[in-house]
């Protein structure tokens, strides 16, 4: 009565988006997705309810738990999506499709195994459902979960610019027709849940290797391979600072990444892990020494912008995209702002105030 689908990087890979989206718009099924799923279907389609796990939408979160039958297409289930596998076996029916039989019954036992490339299983699906139509009260719950649990978006002036408004803007004025990359830390689950994403592949990102560096060489290779979108790199100070040298590569190969750096002067996640799990005992998560972005851009001649607060949002964003070479936004970003994912929705306290 309460199927969902939670759509993971396998669906991308064996091209299977069309196949996923004629099921849904046939069935009326849900979908939320992991990190490497996000552009399967438009983040503001009707039927996608956005990223589970830690890091994920608290409304997908709680429709994945609300569901009694997840239908896992190309995901290996693992701890970064759903943490307590034992409560997802105890509680509702999986179906797992996946084309490599070692992730089948890896993390959790299926009640229906089936081992095959995404794209094939859905082209026989689709026709064996064909009569099929989500009940109507499964998605009336799931509209008021939708409505009760979006957050709002901060977008008055108070000193700093909100991230999550930010990439809201960016989408919007981009019209989602870029592609977009990301280093690990707040800027990767700012863009998984708040960047339009509409088509697959345009989200570039490490997913959960953690591997901070590797946003802006992997903005270049894209920028390099294609000429026909825009690639913008996001990126925080932390990680921008093991890719500064890039900025020569761009200038000697004529690389015109859009790169956007929020500054908070901080190592955001580790950060906000510690107030959450260690009390605000704050460990070498400060990089207030870090140096001036704009002036080390200056200095490779490359044009740069500045923007610290949410009313110069857009001019800053037209500026950037209006210049047809390499450009660098510095955001200034509040030192204690959360990552509003299902861990953290407050912000941050000062030390002092603990």
């Amino acid at each position: 009565k309460k199927p969902l689908i939670l759509a993971g990087g396998g669906v991308v890979i064996s091209d299977a988006v069309e196949e996923i989206r004629e099921l849904v718009g046939n069935t009326d099924i849900p979908v939320v997705s992991t990190m490497m799923g996000i552009g399967v279907l438009p983040s503001d389609s009707d039927n996608y309810y956005g990223m589970i796990g830690s890091h994920g939408a608290k409304k997908a979160n709680m429709i994945f738990n609300k569901s009694d039958l997840v239908i896992g297409m190309g995901t290996r289930l693992g701890d970064r999506s759903v943490a307590n596998l034992k409560g997802l076996e105890d509680s509702k029916k999986l179906i797992h499709i996946d084309i490599d039989p070692a992730e089948i019954g890896k993390n959790i036992q299926p009640v229906i195994p089936v081992v095959g490339d995404v794209k094939e299983v859905l082209t026989q699906l689709i026709p064996l459902v064909a009569d099929y139509k989500t009940d109507s009260s499964w998605n009336d719950e799931l509209k008021a979960i939708r409505k009760d649990f979006t957050p709002s978006v901060r977008d008055n002036d108070d000193g700093f610019v909100n991230p999550k408004y930010f990439l809201e803007r960016l989408s919007e004025k981009t019209n989602s027709d870029v592609y977009l990359s990301t280093e690990v830390g707040q800027n990767q689950i700012w863009s998984a849940n708040y960047f339009n994403f509409k088509t697959p592949r345009s989200f570039i990102t490490s997913g959960g290797f953690g591997t901070m560096g590797y946003g802006l060489p992997a903005a270049i290779g894209a920028s390099a391979a294609q000429h026909d979108k825009p690639v913008i790199a996001v990126m925080g100070d932390g990680s921008f600072q093991m890719d500064l040298p890039e900025m020569g590569t761009m200038c000697q190969h004529g690389i015109p990444v859009k790169m956007i750096v929020f500054k908070n002067d901080r190592l955001g996640m580790v950060h906000e892990h510690q107030y959450l799990l260690y009390k605000s005992n704050y460990q070498s998560v400060s990089i207030e020494g870090s140096p001036n972005f704009n002036k080390l851009a200056d200095a490779y001649g490359i044009r740069n912008g500045y923007v610290a607060e949410n009313s110069g949002i857009d001019k800053a964003i037209d500026e950037m995209m209006s210049d047809d070479k390499a450009y660098l936004l510095v955001v200034s970003v509040s030192p204690y702002e959360p990552t509003g994912d299902s861990l953290n929705n407050d912000t941050l306290p000062h030390k002092e105030d603990k």
